[in-house]
């Protein structure tokens, strides 16, 4: 039954003062919350598990649960809730613990959720899976030897990784998916920082329409594949106004931007791409690469190839030196254009000219 406020007889008072009672009791029935964790079972009054402590808090806090050193061998499940943080710190060294190989944290379709300082390990697949347009803040976490991804971020969600150890997993560290955002920063450099090493595949992944952010003080080395891949339709931006970014070690390119994707490169602290087996930075298959105040050295294969229709365009400020067969590579359907000052050991038969069209041949020293 619909009730008409301008209809004689009808008291609005009565009626505003019976909405307000009752979104005052409905607001009332969600209370914040800080409860104690210890999953040894050594501290009188914590709870034993955190899926226990979860049952007891509101979907909608705030609420804080606080997690005391060791093991804790479950499947979180943070399904539709919204701000809650889970806090290790200052202790650290608290994990959460695959019991049967499933992903040891699982969070969906919730917001304002935050991770300090605590440990996801065993999963047969994934670390940590993220999906259904959920907000995250993953902050100084270790995330390391799963089985597949260290962090799957899917279904358009939105994850802040800042000073985190992302190591030892079977595939990519982190893996960012289907329209969602991802932003890595990082405190200080190397391991005080952002770092991802020794994934089987890439150390940072953004693929099928992700947008990715690197920020600064980030450190992707040692990986299988790539430190950073940006592939089908995913756009990249790395920012080194704050502090270096570092991709070094890896197998096949410190940064491969592949598959119809998009790249922008800059910053004051600069971007080193370094001392990698593979190529420093492969651009292919339609994709496209901004530079600025990058430096890129030491790599095996060439500091930067280019092939399948791929485009790079070279601001200010770059530095390539002693890379192997050649510092810049690119085949017969791609493109070099900008500003190539100071570059040389070139070998590419299409770099565009301001005096006309690109030349046919090899470009020599």
């Amino acid at each position: 039954m619909s009730h008409n406020l301008n209809k004689p007889g009808c008291n609005k008072n009565a009626v505003f003062g019976a909405l307000l009672g009752l979104f005052m009791s409905l607001s009332g029935s969600a209370r914040a919350n800080d409860v104690t964790v210890d999953c040894t079972g050594a501290t009188a009054g914590s709870f034993t598990s955190i899926s226990a402590a979860l049952e007891t808090l509101d979907r909608q806090g705030p609420h804080t649960i606080f997690l005391l050193p060791g093991n804790c061998v479950e499947a979180v499940r943070i399904i539709d809730r919204e701000r809650l943080t889970i806090d290790a710190s200052p202790q650290g060294n608290a994990w959460a613990v695959s019991p049967d190989g499933s992903p040891p944290i699982v969070i969906s379709g919730s917001h304002g959720v935050t991770l300090i300082q605590m440990g996801a390990t065993g999963g047969n697949f994934n670390g940590i899976l993220i999906n259904r347009d959920s907000e995250v803040s993953i902050l100084g976490m270790t995330i390391q030897n799963n089985g597949g991804n260290g962090v799957v971020v899917r279904g358009g969600s939105t994850v802040l990784f800042d000073d985190n150890n992302i190591s030892f997993n079977g595939a990519n560290g982190v893996n960012v998916v289907e329209n969602s955002v991802g932003t890595f920063t990082g405190s200080a450099a190397g391991a005080n920082g952002l770092l991802a090493e020794h994934n089987g595949e890439n150390g940072l992944r953004c693929s099928y329409g992700a947008t990715c952010f690197v920020l600064g003080f980030v450190t992707s080395q040692n990986n299988g594949v790539a430190g950073l891949s940006v592939s089908n339709g995913a756009r990249l931006q790395i920012d080194s106004d704050d502090g270096p970014n570092i991709f070094q070690g890896n197998t096949f390119a410190g940064i491969a931007v592949v598959r119809n994707s998009t790249a922008f490169i800059f910053g004051a602290q600069r971007t080193f791409v370094q001392n990698n087996p593979g190529m420093g930075i492969a651009v292919e298959g339609n994709a496209s690469l901004v530079l600025f105040d990058t430096t890129v050295s030491n790599n095996q294969q060439p500091g930067l190839s280019a092939v399948r229709i791929a485009l790079t365009e070279f601001g200010g400020d770059n530095i390539f030196a002693d890379n192997g067969t050649a510092n810049l590579s690119c085949d017969s359907t791609s493109l070099f254009s900008g500003d190539l000052t100071g570059i040389g050991k070139i070998s590419c038969k299409r770099i565009e000219r301001a005096s006309g069209p690109p030349r046919h041949g090899r470009i020599d020293e």
